[in-house]
């Protein structure tokens, strides 16, 4: 079993923020609940899209699982590259769905996105500083923990990257 990651269209994110029923009815495609755990994330993305603050192929996808017609998790980069060549990549799957290998699958499809683009050296990502099943989905991506640091938001946190 795979996940499809598929670039997210100001519209998927208008039809998002409209509702399941109203994504159902567009695409053909459930939203399942929990795919999106932070609240105010699809309009934060909408207004960078909107404000050209993001362009192919640092956007956020949608991961599709087609045999249930569902959308279980949205993810992606957090920004463009910086100067020092690397971008972070961030996903979340929905609850339902996890334990299935989907944030594996999306992420090393995040990373290989990335390197395709030939304009970056670096991919790295943050998660809890605890072992969980993001720390082991990175892993098994290949990524390694390079430092501990204190994020304001979520406090103590693990930073893990691939280089190229």
């Amino acid at each position: 079993m795979n996940v499809e990651i598929v670039p997210c269209s100001v519209e998927h994110l208008e039809t998002l923020l409209a509702g399941a029923d109203t994504f159902l009815s567009t695409y053909g495609l459930r939203a399942i609940d929990g795919y999106m755990p932070f609240e105010g994330a699809l309009q934060y993305l909408l207004t960078q899209m909107q404000g050209s603050q993001m362009w192919h192929p640092w956007l956020p996808y949608q991961f599709l699982f087609h045999p249930d017609q569902a959308l279980v998790g949205l993810g992606g980069f957090k920004s463009v590259p910086d100067a020092k060549r690397t971008v972070e990549i961030g996903y979340s799957v929905a609850p339902k769905y996890q334990g299935r290998g989907f944030a594996t699958s999306a992420a090393r499809q995040l990373i290989e996105i990335a390197f395709e683009s030939k304009l970056i050296d670096c991919v790295c990502a943050h998660t809890l500083a605890a072992p969980n099943a993001s720390t082991w989905a990175l892993q098994k991506c290949g990524m390694t923990k390079v430092l501990e640091t204190v994020d304001p938001d979520h406090g103590m946190v693990w930073r893990w990257e691939i280089n190229q």
